[in-house]
């Protein structure tokens, strides 16, 4: 990728490759806010049942709250009313609707970053 050119998405990574010279390498830790975000709560709508497909709804008769780990990282295609689909997390569901995470899987989160520079070009 180039630095800088906004390829890559990660500005506390970019940050900390600028300046680095071919065949160096170091790890760092990056903050949440210079990587995938804080984790924000408003990114964690409840949608009542009526506005899911009813195949969500299925899910009611099969998992109960609080939910299995295995779930909370089930990530699944929800079609909005206006057609478009965006990957959520279920965090819960109940009879009157689902808890959604549409958060960045890694939000909240530091990250340790090790890189080494092969080639500058």
């Amino acid at each position: 990728f180039r630095v800088g050119s906004g390829q890559f998405r990660l500005p506390g990574v970019e940050k900390q490759i600028l300046g680095m010279k071919e065949g160096q390498g170091k790890e760092f830790v990056c903050q949440p806010v210079e990587a995938f975000g804080e984790m924000l709560p408003e990114r964690m709508p409840f949608i009542p049942a009526h506005e899911l497909p009813s195949s969500y709804m299925d899910l009611v008769s099969e998992i109960r709250n609080p939910l299995p780990a295995a779930y909370k990282s089930l990530l699944e295609k929800f079609p909005t009313a206006a057609g478009e689909e965006h990957a959520e997390c279920i965090l819960a569901v109940t009879d009157k609707g689902l808890t959604l995470d549409l958060n960045h899987p890694l939000a909240g989160f530091e990250l340790i970053v090790s890189v080494h520079i092969l080639t500058i070009s």
